[in-house]
């Protein structure tokens, strides 16, 4: 039996954590001062995240298009 399926290689939400652990640390390291008037309680990211899979039938285009319009109201 040929399965063509394989399991991700890379724990995402672990990826996520350290994404905003590492980018949290170097974004206060680097505009402390600016990011203290806009922080509530000192928290740079919130603690939700979204993973959406598109596979491989989505073209570039219709994803870039897609988050380019994410939050506008539906024009149909």
């Amino acid at each position: 039996m040929n399965n063509d399926k394989t399991l991700p290689g890379l724990n995402l939400v672990n990826f996520i954590k350290n994404l905003k652990s590492v980018s949290s640390r170097r974004m206060r390291k680097e505009y402390s001062d600016y990011l203290e008037k806009y922080l509530w309680g000192g928290q740079f990211w919130n603690d939700g995240s979204t993973i959406i899979s598109v596979g491989a039938s989505a073209s570039i285009e219709v994803l870039i298009t897609y988050i380019k319009n994410q939050g506008k109201a539906d024009k149909s």
